[in-house]
């Protein structure tokens, strides 16, 4: 589902876009919207479901003339004149185009063109794609029956085929006939922005009115600001409204404070449920395991131990603030905030992926993590590492386990899921009380063993990971092939550096990434069993510390001399060996690629 930082994309895109345009053109970006009403879902017989709703009040019909020889596509009319849709079937007609703004409130978004503004709630996969007019326009051509079972619902589910020349080679076999599921889209001269959903769990409110929208109707400060979010309850966004935003979590303390059955709740719980959207508005399950891990808060807490201290209180929202204020810096914003610039408007971001799931997913859908050696001290410091240790009760932690070489960056911790009714994400295993709430312990599994599934991150949705290239295919296919590899190019005006062809190394070093993950994991779970299996809190003097080195000290560059006379005692502290190792996690592991080379007759140079 997206949450704060893949709707933070959303927006960048557009922006984007606008800018570049303005630049070229001293004018902004005019679009003009349509709805495609035969993508939308259809319900079952159990429960329907409603994916747009519209409030024309303010809007006479009479500035959006109707074209004589406009044609509506009979599908869309068929569906836009059912009772659910009729009193939003005047988006049928071709709307006129003003300047394109967008906005965004936690995991909501504000899109408006011309007279007709959209508040989209984005559901389960719903994304933004921005793509040339001229594909859109073949796009359009390829309109067909969905992919349901049932033929009659396949009829009335419309989809779009996707052209033979965005599908790339050796990518997901199990996709014979690639789709995209068009919600609605706002179309300029020479760009188009799809709001596409394979899920079709998008859910759309538009606001109709006579004038054209402005940036300013779409501020915090205009009077349609509150209602234009009202449909779907979206909360103060936690980036941009940061007072409302605490006074809404002040809102929620006390509400959980006055109603006794909440109080034994588990503080992932009352975070992330429908009803405390609205204090939460940018959290969904990823930011909520991420920030509780952060905040070395155990998932199963109950929230009433947060909301009875004004300490725990105000260390809780400081946290979360400080958590959140990373996905508005420009370091997030230039790093998985670009869009594609491919000429391959379906082409997966390899690297945004790869930069998202190293730097900003800590503990959720992950097998190992990189913690701070700050947050690590802290965490070895009260116990909740220690699988012996009782959270709350005495704890003094072995001074050996304890990080004090200013040098080192990151330990790597193994990752846990707490399943049953917790299903959290967390490096704490001491063991909770027995009144919080907890689950069976198991070895977390990295999302990147779920291979053309979507998972988390502003490139990972279905439309695009199914154009995700399998490494091992592609290294055997480039295997022997004489020539240079063959030059990219970047979509006409958008910038940075085009993509490069993989060379048989780095397919290499793809091919192995699954199996060096695991290695990983296995190897990262063996040295803290043995932490503290054999040495606690106590056992032994401090200067006896027979404990394995956990991860890599990451400076790069240090003293021959410093290096050749030192003899590190082999624990935490320890210095880094002479030869840096190459990263696991990266799948960057010399001794697996050159393996893999010798069974695949690849030449070692």
């Amino acid at each position: 589902m997206p949450e704060g930082p893949e709707i933070i994309a959303f927006e960048s895109i557009i922006k984007k876009a606008c800018a570049r345009h303005t630049r070229l053109y001293k004018s902004p970006l005019q679009a003009s919207a349509v709805v495609f009403f035969s993508s939308f879902a259809e319900g079952t017989a159990q429960k329907d479901y409603t994916t747009l709703t519209s409030n024309s009040a303010s809007y006479s019909h009479f500035s959006d003339p109707e074209e004589p020889f406009y044609m509506h596509d009979i599908w869309d009319k068929k569906r836009a004149e059912t009772v659910k849709y009729r009193s939003s079937s005047y988006l049928l007609r071709q709307t006129t185009a003003g300047p394109i703004l967008i906005s965004t409130r936690g995991k909501q978004t504000l899109i408006a063109a011309g007279h007709h503004c959209f508040t989209i709630h984005w559901g389960l996969e719903a994304h933004l794609l921005e793509v040339p007019r001229q594909e859109f326009e073949k796009i359009l051509l390829l309109r067909r029956p969905g992919n349901n079972k049932n033929a009659t619902k396949a009829q009335n589910l419309r989809t779009f085929g996707v052209p033979p020349e965005f599908v790339v080679p050796m990518t997901n076999p199990s996709v014979c006939k690639r789709t995209l599921t068009i919600m609605a889209a706002f179309i300029s001269q020479e760009t188009a922005f799809l709001l596409v959903d394979h899920s079709r769990l998008i859910r759309m409110h538009v606001t109709s009115i006579d004038r054209m929208w402005t940036q300013d109707d779409l501020s915090p400060e205009s009077k349609w600001w509150d209602c234009l979010w009202k449909p779907f309850n979206a909360g103060p966004d936690w980036i941009r409204e940061g007072q409302l935003a605490k006074d809404g979590l002040c809102r929620w303390r006390s509400m959980i404070l006055d109603d006794s059955s909440l109080h034994q709740k588990a503080i992932i719980e009352s975070m992330s449920t429908p009803s405390s959207e609205r204090f939460f508005a940018s959290f969904g399950r990823h930011l909520c395991n991420d920030a509780l891990h952060v905040l070395c808060i155990f998932p199963g807490m109950p929230t009433i131990d947060i909301c009875n201290s004004d300490e725990a209180f105000e260390q809780f929202c400081e946290g979360l603030f400080t958590y959140m204020a990373q996905f508005g810096e420009p370091e997030y914003l230039s790093a998985c905030c670009n869009g594609n610039s491919s000429q391959n408007i379906l082409a997966f971001q390899e690297s945004v992926d790869t930069k998202y799931s190293a730097k900003y997913m800590q503990v959720f859908r992950k097998a190992v993590v990189n913690v701070p050696v700050d947050l690590y001290n802290h965490l070895s410091s009260l116990g909740l590492l220690d699988p012996n240790h009782h959270i709350g009760g005495a704890y003094v932690p072995n001074k050996g386990i304890l990080i004090k070489d200013p040098a080192r960056m990151f330990v790597k911790v193994p990752v846990y899921l707490r399943d049953g009714p917790l299903n959290a994400y967390t490096v704490i295993r001491a063991q909770p009380p027995s009144h919080w709430v907890n689950g069976m312990e198991c070895d977390a599994r990295d999302h990147r063993f779920d291979g053309y599934k979507s998972t988390v991150g502003p490139a990972n949705f279905h439309s695009l990971k199914s154009n995700m290239l399998n490494a091992s295919v592609a290294l055997a296919d480039a295997r022997g092939k004489p020539g240079r590899k063959p030059k990219l190019k970047n979509a006409p005006g958008k910038a940075g550096r085009p993509r490069k062809v993989s060379s048989v190394d780095q397919l290499a070093r793809k091919a192995c990434l699954l199996e060096n993950l695991e290695a990983d994991s296995l190897l990262t779970r063996q040295r803290f069993a043995a932490l503290y299996g054999q040495v606690h809190a106590g056992d032994c003097p401090e200067d006896a510390i027979p404990l394995p080195v956990l991860g890599e000290r990451t400076t790069r560059s240090m003293s021959k001399k410093t290096t050749a006379n030192s003899n590190p005692s082999p624990g935490l502290d320890s210095a880094t060996p002479q030869k840096k190792r190459r990263s696991c996690e990266d799948g960057d592991d010399k001794e697996n690629i050159r393996s893999i080379k010798k069974n695949k007759g690849v030449k070692i140079l």
